[in-house]
């Protein structure tokens, strides 16, 4: 067995997949096969396919094969939209839950400002980005696929830049203000030179 029976289940698969199942797969043909092993193999495989049109990611916990980002133009002329693209309203929803997850809707309404969050949550809900359960409403795995996102982890030091600005939002607002008059004094400078 070599890495080319790796490839080929990542091409076939419909989910990324983890290390452990593949693991699983290739020792019922070849009982050597463990899980240093495909590890090596998947990295090699990703690095050989890094300059190419398909590239593969780690994401969700698993791996899989998805297209090069900079092919999206070219691929999006063949391929039909799957979705309409997230509202603001949406965005700050998905936002909310992942600052604050899990989270009620109270808690999105505060975030976001507004009294009914509804819509927003629903549209989410049908995209399958979140659900809800008992603690409120969290992200799911198609929601770290579909942004490219391995595992929530890698949103722990963006987690932490949102609550900062969530406690205090006058802080953003002040450095745009402070950008502005200097942006408004320089062009003032040069008409004066």
């Amino acid at each position: 067995m070599d890495k080319k029976h790796i490839e080929a289940l990542l091409f076939v698969a419909k989910e990324p997949l983890k290390i452990e199942d593949i693991v699983k797969i290739v020792k019922e043909t070849d009982e050597s096969m463990d899980e240093t092993i495909v590890l090596r193999w998947m990295f090699e495989l990703q690095n050989e396919y890094a300059e190419r049109g398909i590239h593969i990611r780690q994401v969700a916990g698993g791996f899989e094969m998805v297209t090069a980002d900079e092919c999206f133009d070219t691929i999006e002329k063949l391929l039909p939209k799957q979705y309409d693209r997230l509202s603001r309203s949406a965005f700050e929803t998905l936002a909310a839950i992942v600052v604050k997850g899990p989270a009620i809707r109270a808690t999105i309404s505060k975030f976001r400002g507004v009294k009914n969050p509804d819509d927003a949550i629903q549209k989410l809900l049908e995209r399958n980005l979140i659900k809800h359960t008992e603690e409120g409403y969290v992200t799911t795995d198609v929601f770290l696929k579909e942004f490219g996102i391995n595992d929530l982890k890698e949103l722990k030091e963006l987690k932490k830049e949102l609550e900062l600005l969530d406690k205090n939002p006058e802080s953003s607002e002040e450095v745009e203000e402070v950008e502005e008059t200097k942006e408004t004094e320089e062009k003032q400078n040069e008409h004066h030179e």
